[in-house]
């Protein structure tokens, strides 16, 4: 059963109607009898079918619903002539029959009360500014400010005379700064923070300077932050670094090292080599100028090959049966001749004497150790390793010796074969020099990459690496000049970016962390 509305007062919809069984009033847009006025509530009132008739509801409203002058209260049926008062605004119900629809003329009190003189249905008005002020003739707004603000300040000015400093922490102090002789005041000027003087003065940290090249020195608080709940200092953010190193101004005539990091390996230089020389260059260039400059003739491709021939059969070698981590420069172990080549490379030097092998060693020694194999007189004869015991504890003596000319040509043949097979194989060597050949010494790899902190160790030890993941040239080298340093995209999969970690490995905890490769004081370590 619609329901019809009537504005008598408004000329643009003087009347309108609403379809259902239930007409919501108030002043929100999904009423069907809208009001725009201040005192009616967004869902004020309802009129609702009600078998035969129409019931009146008041939904709650702070200035209430009347009808014929007197306040509906849960519910009131209507009929025809009654008069209806919703905030400022009146309505009158027409409704003859139950077969008709419910008519409400609607229109303001005022315009009402002009209309139908003194007996017209008379609203109170609410005044709600006054209603829901906050003004008190006592307890104002300012009076309460102002008593709470002296009772913080009393409260805080009380704290130091009871001696709770703890107060003023926003944080608990990392583990080095828990020390009982470690006070506050040591560290803290009062109500100001520390400074890098006082980091030193005490004499806890001594010559942490800033790097020297940079054109200015921050604070020591600049980069570690204390009272955070940290346990160690030292851990600090990528946001700290790249605050500085996004746009690093550095002294004049300082080295181009980079200067613009912001991430990585995205916004990171490539990796730059130290030569031998002091220069430097970006690993991608050394790489094609083949700038390794050890002097031992090595073939990766040839050792890696499946089913290398040994003495001891068919081999297939792996990286880590010559490559161990421990102690070096990197990491790893020194690759000797004695405990990583002697199993293939023997150095025999006489089918007569098949288990007979000449030391590894300087030219000089291994001419001693071959008078000694050949000289031995009959009566005299022992073992090899007896025999060589004898002239390495007298190199020279003749005494007891066959220096004759049958000797001298067996240890000249011995030399020769020696010196132009298994030495010349993986040495550099000057054959005509006198009275021993030169032989390049091998002497210990150099390191690379003296401004960042790197070790195998922390690397070998991550399940799911290979030495293949950063080392992938290895099988395709077969000069020694082959440089076989990884690029900075084999370090992005586990130190930063995008990309995955190689044969998936797992990432330590601070990998990804800045300080995960570079120190940056010079007392400390590398920068």
């Amino acid at each position: 059963m619609p329901f019809v509305v009537e504005r008598p007062a408004e000329s643009q919809i003087p009347a309108s109607q609403v379809e259902g069984d239930e007409l919501l009033i108030g002043r929100g847009t999904n009423a069907g009898l809208r009001l725009d006025d201040s005192a009616v509530a967004l869902e004020h009132a309802r009129i609702e079918r009600s078998g035969d008739g129409y019931r009146l509801q008041d939904l709650g409203s702070d200035t209430g619903t009347y009808l014929n002058g007197r306040p509906v209260g849960s519910a009131a049926y209507l009929k025809d002539g009654d008069l209806l008062g919703f905030g400022g605004t009146q309505a009158q119900v027409r409704w003859r029959s139950p077969a008709d629809p419910l008519t409400l003329e609607v229109q303001p009190v005022l315009a009402a009360v002009a209309a139908a003189g003194p007996a017209a249905v008379k609203v109170p008005r609410v005044d709600y500014l006054r209603a829901y002020a906050l003004r008190r003739p006592f307890l104002t707004k300012g009076l309460l400010a102002v008593l709470l603000t002296l009772a913080a300040a009393g409260g805080l000015a009380a704290l130091p005379r009871l001696g709770l400093w703890e107060a003023f922490q926003p944080g608990p102090v990392s583990a080095a700064h828990q020390l009982q002789q470690v006070k506050c005041a040591g560290c803290h000027t009062p109500w100001k923070g520390p400074t890098s003087v006082s980091c030193g003065s005490a004499g806890c940290h001594p010559r942490l300077d800033h790097q020297a090249r940079q054109a200015f020195t921050p604070a020591c608080a600049d980069c570690h932050f204390e009272h955070r709940g940290q346990a160690s200092l030292t851990r600090v953010t990528n946001a700290s670094c790249v605050t500085c190193h996004g746009d690093l101004k550095v002294k004049s005539g300082e080295p181009a090292f980079a200067r613009h990091v912001t991430a990585f390996p995205e916004g990171h230089a490539d990796f730059s080599l130290t030569m031998p020389g002091g220069g430097r260059l970006p690993v991608k260039e050394a790489v094609a100028r083949q700038v390794d400059s050890g002097t031992v003739r090595l073939n990766h491709a040839l050792h890696l090959k499946p089913g290398l021939l040994s003495p001891e059969g068919r081999v297939t070698l792996v990286c880590r049966d010559c490559h161990q981590p421990g102690p070096g420069p990197t990491g790893m172990t020194l690759v000797t001749f004695a405990s990583h080549c002697d199993r293939c490379h023997r150095l025999a030097f006489d089918p007569a004497l098949p288990d007979a092998e000449a030391p590894h060693a300087e030219p000089r020694e291994v001419h001693s150790a071959l008078l000694a194999a050949y000289s031995v007189k009959e009566g005299q004869m022992g073992s090899f390793r007896e025999r060589r015991r004898i002239i390495v504890r007298n190199p020279g003596a003749e005494m007891g010796l066959n220096l004759s000319v049958r000797v001298q040509a067996q240890v000249e043949e011995a030399e020769n074969h020696l010196y132009r097979t298994a030495c010349l194989k993986c040495h550099e060597m000057n054959l005509d020099a006198r009275p021993f050949p030169v032989v390049a010494r091998a002497g210990p790899p150099g390191e690379w990459l003296p401004f960042s902190r790197f070790t195998h160790g922390d690397h070998v030890k991550l399940p799911g690496m290979t030495c293949e993941a950063c080392h992938g040239r290895a099988a395709a080298s077969t000069a020694t000049a082959d440089l076989l340093l990884p690029g900075i995209e084999a370090c992005g999969g586990c130190h930063g970016g995008q990309g995955r970690p190689p044969g998936n490995a797992a990432v330590k905890a601070g990998a990804r962390n800045c300080l995960g490769c570079h120190t940056y004081h010079p007392a400390k370590g590398k920068i």
